[in-house]
């Protein structure tokens, strides 16, 4: 079943209600006399915040990211997608439906995320079809792999959600990786692997990805700037991180092209309606 036909049973308001078991659960959260202060700092280490969506979009719009992406939809269609960092799963889910994507995988450290993501199914689909109470039992089922029941039907069942931490620990396990996917997306993610594992956790990571891609695929990239990272606030141990960083995010670019092996690059766009800062440019970075 195509969720591109079921355009009206999608809610008005699509941020709000995929952001609805992010607020339940603060709630639970001071019903149970949890700091949600203390919460959020051992939390978003990792940049996971629950309410991620909520700040990137609002009233209910689109994201301007997906306005941007949609632009190139043919790098998406009939393709295998990787989504890096997925958070609830709004990005995943809208390229999976409107993008006609072979299949996505969205991954993230955090558990918790992954689970809401799973969860959010309901909202991008009819919540009463048997495709989607099948994936979500199936979820249920497999919580360590990804699942695609059939991805020739499509939405639902060409999306899934994995937990996992992308970050490798060493470069000898690079030697592993094959080319699987067709397109991976990095959105707003490179600062908190590269607070957390430094500069050889992001070389690794972009290593990891360009491996990972077929010959044609594309890696699409929004980084943030060196600026951003000291401006929410950090532990003792990423403030101490961030001392040491000497990667700087200008200097990606060239990393990528002339270190990592990707042929070439193009900027799409910077999302104009993005609220509190949220104006990056969004690359394509290309494998031959």
């Amino acid at each position: 079943m195509n969720g591109v036909e079921q355009e009206d049973s999608k809610p008005q308001n699509l941020v709000e209600h995929v952001n609805i078991y992010s607020m339940k659960r603060t709630e639970d959260d001071k019903q149970n006399g949890v700091s949600v202060k203390r919460k959020r700092t051992e939390t978003f280490e990792f940049g996971n915040y629950n309410r991620y969506y909520g700040y990137r979009v609002q009233n209910g719009n689109v994201d301007p990211r997906l306005d941007i992406l949609r632009q190139r939809l043919k790098l998406f269609k009939d393709k295998d997608i990787l989504d890096i960092g997925c958070n609830i799963g709004h990005i995943t889910y809208s390229i999976a439906r409107d993008f006609f994507a072979r299949s996505v995988l969205g991954i993230d450290i955090d558990n918790s995320l992954i689970q809401i993501a799973r969860k959010n199914l309901r909202y991008y689909n009819s919540p009463s079809s048997p495709a989607v109470e099948k994936l979500l039992q199936s979820f249920e089922i497999d919580d360590e792999n990804p699942v695609f029941s059939d991805c020739s039907s499509g939405f639902p069942n060409n999306v899934s959600f994995l937990h996992v931490n992308y970050v490798l620990y060493s470069d000898d396990q690079l030697i592993q990786e094959q080319p699987k996917y067709d397109i991976i997306l990095c959105l707003s993610v490179t600062k908190w692997i590269h607070l957390n594992w430094g500069d050889e956790g992001l070389k690794r990571s972009f290593k990891r990805m360009f491996l990972q891609l077929r010959l044609g695929g594309a890696l699409v990239l929004e980084a943030q700037p060196f600026e951003s990272y000291k401006k929410k606030k950090l532990s003792a141990k990423l403030r101490e991180n961030c001392r040491k960083l000497t990667f700087l995010p200008h200097m990606f670019d060239n990393y990528l092209l002339n270190d990592v092996g990707f042929l070439s690059c193009e900027t799409l766009s910077v999302p104009s309606q993005s609220s509190l800062g949220f104006q990056r440019p969004i690359q394509l970075f290309f494998k031959s």
